[in-house]
C-alpha cells in the first residue's frame, strides 16, 4: 500500500473519530430503520484470499459473515463502511469471533494480494481481503445485486461506481439482514448482537 493511501485512510479514520462516531453507544433500545429485503440477495461464490488460497462461500458455512463489495483505491465510501465493520467487530468482543469480515474487491486493474492484505487488516486484523477473475467476481456481486462500473476523470485517471450494501450471513450461508454503506457502528452492533444472541433468528 502506498504511503499516500495509508495517509488518506489515517485522515479518515481520524475524521470519523472526531465527528463523534462512538465505538457503539449501547443504545440497545434505540429503533433503526427496516430495509426492503429481497430473498434474491446472496449466492456462491469462488474466489481467491489475500494470501492466496482459493475459497468458496463453503468454507464459512457454520459461522456469521459480515460482507461487502469494493476496492482499495476507494476514496471515501468503502473506508467508511469498513472502518464502521471494523469498529463493530471490536465492540461485539468475544461475539465478534463467530463472525467473518469478508471484503470482495471489484477493482481487477488493482488486485495486488499484498496490497488487498494491507488494505483490509489496516480496518480489522480478521478482515479477509477477496478477488478474482473478472467471471467470478462478476457472478458474486451479482448474487448480491452488487452493481459496479468504471468511470474516467477529467485527468484521464479511472474510478469505480458501485453499489454499497454491508451484508450479514447467517450460518446457513443466507442473507439475514443489510445496512447501507453509512451505517453507524451502533447500528450494526444493535442488529447483529440480536442475531447472535438469538440464534433461532438466524433460521431459514
Amino acid at each position: 500500500m502506498g504511503y499516500s493511501l495509508v495517509s488518506t485512510l489515517l485522515m479518515l479514520v481520524v475524521s470519523l473519530a472526531a465527528s463523534g462516531e462512538p465505538a457503539a453507544d449501547n443504545k440497545s433500545d434505540q429503533a433503526y430503520p427496516a430495509l426492503p429485503f429481497s430473498s434474491d440477495f446472496g449466492g456462491s461464490f469462488n474466489l481467491m484470499d489475500h494470501t492466496g488460497k482459493q475459497v468458496t462461500d463453503r468454507d464459512f458455512l457454520g459461522g456469521y459473515v459480515i460482507l461487502y463489495f469494493g476496492y482499495t483505491n476507494c476514496p471515501d465510501v468503502c473506508p467508511t463502511a469498513l472502518h464502521s465493520i471494523g469498529q463493530a467487530l471490536v465492540a461485539l468482543g468475544l461475539e465478534a469471533d463467530k463472525i467473518s469480515p469478508l471484503f470482495v474487491n471489484l477493482d481487477l486493474k488493482r488486485n495486488s494480494l499484498e496490497q488487498l492484505e494491507q488494505y483490509v487488516h489496516f480496518f480489522h486484523p480478521r478482515f479477509i481481503g477477496l478477488i478474482g477473475s473478472e467471471r467470478s467476481v462478476a457472478m458474486a456481486a451479482g448474487s448480491y445485486g452488487i452493481r459496479y462500473r468504471y468511470t474516467k476523470n477529467e485527468d484521464g485517471s479511472t474510478q469505480m461506481i458501485h453499489s454499497g450494501k454491508i451484508f450479514f450471513l447467517g450460518p446457513n450461508g443466507k442473507v439475514l439482514t443489510y445496512f447501507p454503506h453509512e451505517a453507524s457502528v451502533d447500528w450494526l452492533v444493535t442488529v447483529i448482537r440480536g442475531y447472535l444472541t438469538d440464534p433461532g433468528s438466524a433460521a431459514p
